[in-house]
């Protein structure tokens, strides 16, 4: 395992669902010593975007009194600004399932707010920036229609204005949001598009599909696996912090009957040996032994030189790997798209 100091390791066991005993202890003894370097950890809390749970769990473990006020103060602040955000877009959620529903349309929930459900058990886990959804493309129009009753507008931007939806060209609708664009959603018909070159089997993930309850209503999930998978397609290459890993490492940890076997045999007939091999490598690197040595050298025998060179040198390196988290890529993106459609010259120069 990657070496941490006392105080780091602490702050990542603070990102687990649901932590062993022995895990408890390395928190309670990483913060509670003289040695604890605050600022550090304050800035690492912030970094990587963690703070709505690492208080939750410093709070669940009667750990507070050992956080300095201010850090405390921050850390708590910051869990209600996303505990109220997150609770103003479930709410419009339940009223999207409960439209769905009605019409007798399946609906598949991905990423944060099943995860939020399934393996946190609290909304506010952490900044959620929209609602994913998986749907049959021929349910797309019913879903746009269900989107107009409830006062969702579309953004077209990039995506190609008005046209109608191509099933075989895309694979998701340009974002719909609220008026006052606390609520978006981004629906998919596939998990990636052709272009990203990922060979996946949605007609077999649609046959294993579970249902599953969010905030009392119904709807459906993928597989076990297949969410793992789904975090491998889209896990972004320079987003190595403790948000997005955290989260691949409590799903593993919420699977325990995994079948590494064949997950391997998915990620490596779908193309993705290099995308699964970075994302299961850093958190074994965070973590600890989570993944099965057959799988990461089923990954490594496929992917290029260059990730796994690379992977292999972030994750040697654990106060690097900690503070390597980057949102500069979406960041740049959505200056790309203020840019491009802002009409007044000064908008278009600040963007």
């Amino acid at each position: 395992m990657t070496e941490f100091e006392p105080f780091e390791r602490a702050l990542i066991n603070l990102t687990l669902a649901r932590p062993s005993g022995d895990e408890w202890a390395q928190i309670r003894t990483g913060l509670a010593g003289a040695a604890v370097d605050w600022p550090r950890f304050r800035r690492l809390v912030e970094h990587n975007d963690v703070a709505p749970w690492v208080h939750r769990q410093l709070e669940t473990l009667q750990l507070l009194w050992a956080v300095p006020v201010e850090i405390d103060r921050r850390l708590a602040d910051r869990r209600r600004e996303v505990a109220a955000a997150n609770a103003a877009r479930l709410q419009v959620t339940v009223r999207f399932l409960a439209a769905v529903r009605a019409r007798n349309v399946r609906v598949v929930v991905l990423k944060g707010v099943l995860f939020a459900e399934t393996v946190y058990g609290e909304a506010g886990y952490k900044k959620m920036n929209d609602l994913d959804i998986l749907v049959p493309f021929a349910d797309i129009e019913a879903i746009k229609q269900i989107y107009d009753e409830l006062g969702l507008i579309p953004l077209a931007l990039l995506e190609g204005g008005g046209e109608a939806p191509d099933e075989n060209k895309g694979h998701h609708l340009p974002a719909y949001v609220s008026p006052d664009l606390a609520f978006v959603v981004g629906t998919h018909w596939r998990l990636a598009g052709a272009k990203s070159g990922f060979r996946l089997d949605h007609a077999a993930m649609w046959r294993r599909v579970v249902p599953v309850t969010i905030a009392g209503e119904s709807a459906w999930a993928l597989a076990p696996r297949d969410n793992l998978l789904h975090l491998v397609v889209h896990f972004h290459y320079y987003k190595t912090g403790l948000k997005e890993l955290g989260d691949v490492a409590n799903l593993i940890r919420a699977i325990p009957d995994l079948d590494w076997g064949v997950f391997a045999e998915e990620v490596v007939a779908a193309g993705l040996q290099g995308q699964a091999y970075r994302v299961l490598r850093l958190v074994e690197a965070l973590y600890g032994p989570l993944v099965p040595e057959t799988m990461l050298a089923a990954c490594r025998a496929g992917a290029e030189p260059f990730i796994v060179a690379d992977t292999d040198r972030l994750a040697a390196r654990g106060a690097v790997l900690l503070a390597s988290r980057s949102t500069w890529s979406s960041e740049i993106e959505k200056a790309y798209l203020r840019f491009t459609y802002e009409s007044g010259f000064s908008a278009k120069l600040r963007a």
